[in-house]
């Protein structure tokens, strides 16, 4: 062979030998895996620990006195229809309420002045005009 020939061959032969260095060190691998494999099927989990007492007969608490936290499961945001400052809550956490129960007040002083001012301006005779009845007086 020439050294033109040789040249090619080098390479090749070098690609060949770190292929079965690597099929060598792939196959010891697979196998120690396999190994691991079959050790972990074989293996059974340990027996469960059960423990028993006798039953006692003992009375029975309906209560129990804890701290804790407790989530309603129905609940309602109360909101009103106009703002104002609150002047009395009548209820407490927890309570039952109805339906129609005043739960909160609010300040309506200045409703209520009005409601006076327009009272006093109001005619108070008995007999009111016919444009506002709709007819004439008797």
């Amino acid at each position: 062979m020439s050294i033109g020939t040789k040249r090619w061959l080098y390479p090749i032969l070098a690609g060949i030998g770190i292929l079965g260095v690597l099929l060598v060190f792939g196959g010891i691998r697979a196998c120690s895996i396999m190994g691991m494999m079959k050790a972990f099927a074989s293996m059974k989990p340990p027996p469960i620990s059960v423990s028993a007492a006798p039953a006692v007969q003992t009375s029975w608490r309906p209560a129990i006195s804890a701290i804790g936290t407790v989530t309603a499961v129905n609940g309602v945001n109360v909101s009103s229809e106009l703002a104002g400052k609150v002047v009395s809550i009548d209820f407490q956490s927890g309570d039952e309420v109805k339906q129609g129960q005043l739960l909160v007040q609010l300040d309506d002083s200045q409703e209520q002045a009005l409601l006076k001012q327009y009272a006093k301006d109001r005619p108070t005779s008995a007999v009111e005009p016919a444009s506002v009845t709709g007819t004439a007086p008797p």
